[in-house]
């Protein structure tokens, strides 16, 4: 599932190929990826306006058009977006398509249908109505650590948990602690001071540093679990093979 840094690409990308140009048609091709929303209203809302700014929220994206409202892309499971020049360039599983006055077009594809586009007039509403916790990049230490010294669950669950900490999902949780070199199943209220600022320190960096290899298409570096440890199930510290663990059905 796209998270943060996948989602952040996104943004970067979007603003690279698609902002300021007019958009003359739209189509949506499955009408299941609509949140509350039906098609006729969401074309209305995007004809004819162009996109001018972008935004992310945890794994949220939102795309504010010159009419004032804003495009709202969850990638669930599969979603991404493409921009191409030509019709024959489509991805096979677009579900969404947005022509261009210049006939360039993007799409958002998304082969196992989990993900949802919408339009919204504000985003602190959007964020409030869906329990969204601060973006975990927006944090200062004093509050994450106010955060985790509260929850008494395993601290993989409390990183994962949107309503407290938005952008971090199963993959980028397991390389965080990996990097801090926490145990996952440790009760987040159980930990010390110097643990949670560690997390907090791994949990920038390995962020960052992901983001930079998405939008930069540069493999992860070799001491993540990430470059190869989910692909060989073998550490790339020690060398030992790697044994799963279910944490909150995960």
């Amino acid at each position: 599932m796209p998270e943060l840094p996948e989602v952040e690409s996104f943004r970067r990308y979007l603003e690279d190929t698609s902002m300021d140009k007019s958009i003359i048609d739209v189509k949506v091709e499955r009408e299941k990826i609509l949140q509350e929303i039906s098609i006729d209203e969401f074309i209305d809302n995007l004809i004819c306006h162009r996109f001018v700014k972008t935004l992310r929220w945890g794994k949220q994206l939102f795309v504010q058009t010159d009419g004032g409202v804003w495009l709202t892309i969850h990638f669930g499971m599969t979603g991404s977006l493409f921009f191409f020049h030509q019709l024959t360039q489509k991805p096979s599983h677009c579900r969404l398509l947005i022509t261009f006055c210049d006939n360039d077009y993007l799409c958002f594809d998304d082969q196992r249908l989990f993900g949802r586009v919408g339009i919204v007039q504000d985003v602190d509403s959007f964020i409030k109505k869906h329990h969204l916790g601060p973006d975990v990049l927006t944090l200062n230490k004093q509050r994450f650590v106010s955060i985790v010294q509260n929850q008494k669950t395993s601290i993989k669950t409390v990183l994962m948990k949107q309503e407290l900490f938005a952008g971090i999902g199963n993959e980028y949780s397991d390389e965080i602690l990996f990097q801090a070199r926490i145990n996952p199943s440790a009760l987040a209220s159980s930990l010390s001071d110097e643990q949670i600022d560690e997390i907090f320190q791994k949990m920038s960096f390995v962020l960052s540093t992901a983001t930079e290899s998405r939008v930069k298409s540069h493999p992860f570096p070799k001491q993540f679990l990430l470059h190869s440890g989910r692909k060989i199930k073998i550490c790339p510290r020690c060398g030992s093979k790697l044994k799963c663990q279910k944490f909150s059905g995960r």
